[in-house]
């Protein structure tokens, strides 16, 4: 296998100059697959080549996992987490050539239609993809003792003012800790809930009552929305 990058406009040097990477430094590229003789240019972009095809995958702004294959009237998605891929497309003979490609490229485990990423339940329906974390709610409530609280409609409240100054009695900051640490992972699918967490994540240094209680406020809330999620909507165009 051999990387190549190429050097970004204003460099020093001639214009297109191509460098061949040192294969000590693109151990971490490989993806924790295990790469077999392949042809891979590496600038952000990235370029496989096939036996007759070459597939051209640009880098997302947004995200250096994912990347975004835009071509003759079909898209593909193609996420890389450590050894975990992901490819979402919207032409299923692509996904199959490239599929096909990959595995004659690299040594793969079957790619089985998509279900969990990263904690996240995938479900498909007729209109779209419906994304859900309720197992990993389940899962906290249960750590912490929250399964059979009563359910709360906001999860925040406008009365409290949270504060450094708080004087009210200290409690346990490691458990506080691993809490936010824990509800800050559903940003993902309940975006709704990040304001909330962003503010009591100021206060891991020395947590008190008060921030306890609004952020048990907050387990409150997600039981009583534990089926919520995030839907991503199938369209024709």
């Amino acid at each position: 296998m051999q990387i190549y990058i190429r050097l970004k406009t204003g460099s020093k040097g001639p214009v297109h100059r191509i460098v061949l990477l040192s294969p000590h430094l693109f151990g971490y590229l490989s993806l924790h697959l295990q790469l077999s003789q392949c042809d891979m240019f590496f600038h952000g972009d990235i370029v496989l080549i096939g036996s007759n095809d070459i597939f051209c995958f640009t880098k997302s702004r947004a995200n250096t996992s994912l990347f975004i294959y835009n071509y003759h009237n079909v898209t593909c998605f193609f996420m890389v987490y450590v050894g975990d891929i992901v490819l979402i497309g919207s032409n299923d003979t692509f996904l199959d050539h490239f599929v096909q490609t990959l595995a004659n490229k690299f040594s793969i485990k079957y790619l089985s239609p998509l279900d969990h990423f990263l904690g996240i339940e995938v479900i498909p329906t007729p209109t779209g993809l419906f994304l859900s974390q309720h197992h990993h709610i389940q899962y906290l409530l249960t750590q912490f003792h929250m399964d059979g609280a009563k359910e709360i409609g906001i999860p925040s409240s406008y009365s409290v003012v949270l504060s450094p100054m708080d004087e009210s009695l200290h409690v346990d900051p490691t458990s506080y800790r691993r809490l936010v640490g824990s509800l800050q992972y559903l940003a993902f699918t309940r975006p709704n809930v990040s304001f909330a967490m962003n503010k009591l994540s100021q206060f891991m240094y020395l947590p008190t009552q008060t921030h306890w209680k609004t952020l048990k406020r907050v387990l409150r809330y997600l039981k009583g929305t534990i089926h919520h999620g995030l839907f991503l909507n199938r369209s024709s165009t």
